[in-house]
């Protein structure tokens, strides 16, 4: 198979249709996955795709799901980061109490 320009970030761009496309309600098949990547001018086998998605399971704590939908192979990614406004809300319950005595005593609070 011949080797896109881009091919050395086939993994990091993988990673990257994987979070970006996929979550618990949506996946992706893996024809799809090859067609995302050649939008980067990636090529890859399926079999070395497969390896990454274990890789990014085993290796990078990024858990890539595999469910079946009749003939259709489906993978998403099953965990997820926290994102900004989340970790600000979780944040901003516990803390509470810490900015405001922080407050009464005077100090700058963000």
């Amino acid at each position: 198979m011949a080797r896109g320009a881009n091919q050395k970030f086939k993994f990091p761009y993988l990673m990257k249709i994987m979070q970006e496309k996929t979550d618990d309600q949506h996946g992706i098949t893996m024809s799809q996955i090859m067609e995302e990547l050649q939008k980067y001018d990636v090529t890859a086998e399926r079999k070395s795709i497969y390896a990454d998605l274990t890789d990014m399971t085993e290796h990078f704590g990024i858990e890539i799901l595999k469910e079946q939908h009749g003939k259709e192979t489906y993978y998403h990614v099953g965990n997820r980061p926290f994102e900004l406004a989340e970790v600000k809300h979780i944040l901003s319950k516990n803390m509470q109490p810490v900015y405001d005595s922080a407050r009464r005593q005077g100090y700058q609070v963000w």
